[in-house]
């Protein structure tokens, strides 16, 4: 059923910037490679460093997690029209400008040291750069993590099923879901209602791909428990991921990225 059953929506992730401090070459991961000239800090002390001074190190870092935020918002639309739709969700694979690492010497090149020199920014990277793979995990039962129905007046929150970004090329998923692939445009910040009416005609699709996806979403007009339980499950697994680390002293070493704009409800 995982690989032939359902009906699904992915969609286009934000471009990533070009490398903000590209190498010369010379300097590489575990060098100066990538830091930002006018910080005004002196230089690195060896060991730990806050994530405050981490970003003024490097402008990798501050990239970075400018893109995390991009990226953030287009998942976060996404899975609110798949929920609308009642489709699956199929996540793309993120891009990234700088390694996560618990070894703070990561800072300022973002390059773990023992990188390849013909290393290049961005690339392409693992979800877990991106979320709290665990906490994605719990959407497939948000009611048995935190999210009981006694919570929320009797109201259950369903499942919001996902897929990892080589669904579509895996030889165990059907030829009939890869063949029926239709690509679609959402008016910029459309309601659950305009959702619904802008894509009904595409119904009978197995995977719709949503272009331009962060922004295309500004929340319900009905349906308003829907709503509630959607920015909850939000708040609960997918909102507020961190970058790590520039310093290994509890959580000072984490950067976090900007959460999206919050989503009508009424």
């Amino acid at each position: 059923a995982y690989f032939t059953q359902g009906n699904f929506l992915t969609f286009d992730l934000p471009a990533p910037p070009p490398d903000p401090a590209p190498c010369d070459g010379v300097l590489h991961a575990g060098g100066r490679c990538g830091e930002d000239e006018n910080h005004g800090l002196g230089k690195k002390p060896p060991g730990n460093i806050p994530a405050s001074q981490a970003l003024r190190r490097s402008s990798r870092l501050r990239a970075n997690l400018e893109l995390m935020g991009a990226q953030l918002h287009a998942l976060r639309d996404a899975m609110a029209v798949a929920r609308v739709l009642n489709r699956t969700l199929i996540v793309p694979q993120f891009d990234c400008l700088c390694d996560r690492s618990e070894l703070h010497d990561v800072i300022p090149s973002c390059l773990y040291p023992g990188a390849p020199r013909s290393m290049r920014l961005p690339f392409k990277c693992s979800t877990g750069f991106i979320l709290d793979t665990h906490k994605l995990q719990m959407l497939s039962a948000p009611t048995l993590f935190g999210m009981r129905k006694e919570k929320f007046g009797g109201a259950v929150t369903p499942p919001l099923p996902i897929r990892g970004h080589s669904f579509l090329h895996d030889p165990r998923t059907a030829v009939e879901i890869k063949q029926s692939v239709t690509s679609v445009v959402l008016p910029r910040g459309s309601t659950n209602v305009q959702v619904l009416e802008a894509l009904h005609g595409f119904r009978r699709s197995r995977v719709l791909s949503l272009s331009d996806a962060a922004g295309s979403f500004a929340g319900w007009e009905t349906e308003l428990q829907q709503a509630f339980l959607f920015r909850t499950l939000m708040d609960y697994f997918v909102l507020g991921p961190s970058w790590c680390c520039s310093s290994r002293n509890k959580d000072e070493g984490r950067a976090y990225s900007k959460s999206p704009p919050p989503l009508r409800m009424g």
